[in-house]
């Protein structure tokens, strides 16, 4: 592949940046240290890039709604009367 079709594909592409574990940690309100127990059980979508772990916001916000549970609706919930 020539340099210029090379270029032409990265402005028709959008490439997404990619964060660190501080960045996800902060995003979901939870320790580094959590991340870190996150990525090394494969819990959590990551990339291993030399000497760093890298994450797609877009994939950690997808792996969220996959874990999102359903609540149940207001009309069966009962209360007990005291």
């Amino acid at each position: 592949m020539k340099c210029s079709e090379d270029s032409n594909i990265r402005h028709r592409v959008k490439m997404e940046k990619f964060i660190g574990i501080k960045d996800v940690a902060d995003y979901l309100d939870v320790s580094p240290k959590t991340v870190y127990y996150w990525t090394h059980v494969q819990f959590i979508p990551h990339y291993w890039l030399p000497k760093a772990i890298r994450f797609k916001l877009s994939e950690v916000d997808n792996w969220l709604y996959r874990k999102k549970r359903r609540g149940r609706s207001d009309s069966s919930i009962v209360l007990s009367e005291q």
